[in-house]
């Protein structure tokens, strides 16, 4: 998806979205200043705070798109028309877009690229645990629905390498 959207902004929310896992109301609400040192907080359900680092793809991207901006908002992703803030209509487009252009027929939403990031993280070989805070779930059972691909991938591997 990443390398059909069609421009740097799309590019870089994709990135973003994709590469913490944060929620499309954390997303929405970023700040340029809220990024030190590849790492930045969001506040999210229940006014929980946590912890987001910036992989090297998406640090690249938003150094790009920053520096490409012209106005002085603080929001860190901006609404080409307006200027402002984007909404959660703006990313939401955004995605739906990108992921049609990308030749993805299923319905993709923000909250599809939250959940990929999981899947991903598991897929992986990443702790349980770590993923749950790093999602911002209060409990780890929240985080074990991603389980199920890794069940899944399980049961693929068995099939494929045991012998009968």
């Amino acid at each position: 998806m990443i390398s059909s959207a069609p421009n740097l902004r799309a590019k870089f929310v994709i990135s973003l979205l994709y590469s913490f896992g944060i929620r499309l109301a954390e997303f929405t609400s970023l700040n340029r200043d809220q990024i030190y040192q590849r790492k930045f907080t969001v506040t999210g359900k229940g006014g929980k705070v946590r912890l987001c680092f910036i992989d090297s793809r998406t640090e690249k991207l938003m150094e790009q798109y920053l520096e490409a901006r012209k106005d002085r908002s603080n929001a860190l992703v901006v609404s080409f028309q307006s200027q402002e803030r984007m909404t959660r209509t703006n990313v939401e487009l955004l995605v739906k877009n990108a992921a049609r252009r990308a030749g993805i027929v299923k319905h993709v939403t923000p909250h599809t690229l939250r959940h990929s990031y999981a899947t991903n993280f598991l897929r992986n070989n990443g702790n349980m645990r770590y993923l749950s805070a790093m999602m911002g779930h209060r409990s780890l059972d929240t985080t074990m629905m991603y389980a199920y691909v890794v069940d899944n991938d399980l049961e693929e591997q068995y099939k494929k390498y045991h012998s009968t």
